[in-house]
């Protein structure tokens, strides 16, 4: 009889908890995309927890954000997780659709209304204010673009600066664009940190390959190798997280639609479009994820991110 009171408890705990998160009808369960009643999830608990165990309800699911883990799960909006009884094990997990918790691209497809985008709007405004500066005064693109003679006089800077000048519209439009569709999507991913590491690096490896492999006299800029950085970074996450993170076609056209206007837009703008820049910012960027970027496993019952570069705090 207390182990029915107990576990009707439970049951009334959890679907408050789904409530709040999915919206559901009063008297309904939301878990894991499956409706269940009140009643029967209580009865299900009691045949999986025998007497002796004391099942108790945490706030949250398993993956803590206090724990280094993802916080928001897909389709609630923010909101927290459905708990789940603490008794529930690992092994208990996989056999549910828990792996919807991490997010995917189609998740943050509209970027407007993706939950962390903050970073992706600061380097969005800083673009956009060096094209205008750049339309009125010439001097900003004479000391921002990336000329090869100056860097070896020892204007490293221009490596960095020139991933945030654009002097044609188009080409402007085209980084931008893509910019907007994939970073929430990084960022959301990776974190605040992370992703701003991940595209710093992503420009500089861009601007290196151009620097190393492009023409001597030739003067470079455009926020392209810090954009394919993050295409690169992108697929590093979804393969190495992929049991964790369920894939379908709609991402892999999803992505390559966004890569194909991006250079589309590129080559409608004109002039020389620098594929070595792009080379470069995507390696860099699937390189810098490869190291710092999220790396999901299981211990103890819980999905824990274990980056091998442990450099920033996994949700900064």
């Amino acid at each position: 009889m207390e182990t029915q009171k107990r576990c009707m408890q439970l049951a009334l705990r959890c679907l408050s908890s789904a409530e709040r998160c999915r919206g559901v009808p009063h008297g309904v369960i939301a878990h894991d995309n499956v409706a269940c009643s009140a009643t029967s999830y209580a009865h299900d608990l009691d045949r999986q927890h025998p007497m002796q165990t004391q099942p108790q309800m945490r706030n949250s699911s398993p993956f803590h954000s206090s724990s280094g883990i993802l916080a928001k799960p897909t389709g609630c909006g923010g909101s927290q997780y459905v708990g789940r009884p603490q008794v529930w094990s690992a092994s208990q997990l996989q056999h549910m659709s828990w792996r919807r918790y991490l997010p995917s691209m189609n998740d943050f497809s509209n970027a407007a209304g993706a939950p962390d985008r903050q970073v992706t709007n600061l380097l969005l405004a800083i673009n956009c204010a060096t094209y205008i500066l750049a339309r009125f005064d010439h001097s900003v693109a004479a000391n921002m673009a990336l000329i090869p003679y100056q860097v070896t006089r020892g204007e490293w800077y221009r490596l960095f600066t020139c991933g945030f000048l654009h002097l044609d519209f188009l080409h402007l439009l085209a980084n931008m664009l893509s910019l907007h569709w994939m970073g929430p999507a990084v960022e959301s991913a990776a974190g605040r940190g992370r992703f701003t590491a991940i595209y710093v690096t992503s420009v500089l490896g861009g601007s290196l390959a151009q620097y190393h492999f492009g023409s001597f006299a030739t003067a470079s800029f455009g926020a392209s190798g810090g954009v394919f950085g993050l295409f690169g970074a992108y697929l590093v996450y979804r393969l190495r997280n992929r049991h964790f993170i369920e894939w379908d076609r709609g991402d892999t056209s999803w992505l390559m639609q966004v890569v194909a206007i991006n250079m589309v837009l590129g080559l409608m703008a004109g002039g020389y479009i620098s594929q070595m820049a792009h080379l470069g910012g995507a390696v860099a960027g699937a390189a810098s994820c490869w190291l710092i970027g999220p790396r999901y496993r299981w211990e103890y019952g819980r999905l824990v991110d274990k980056p091998l570069l442990p450099v920033f705090r996994t949700r900064d």
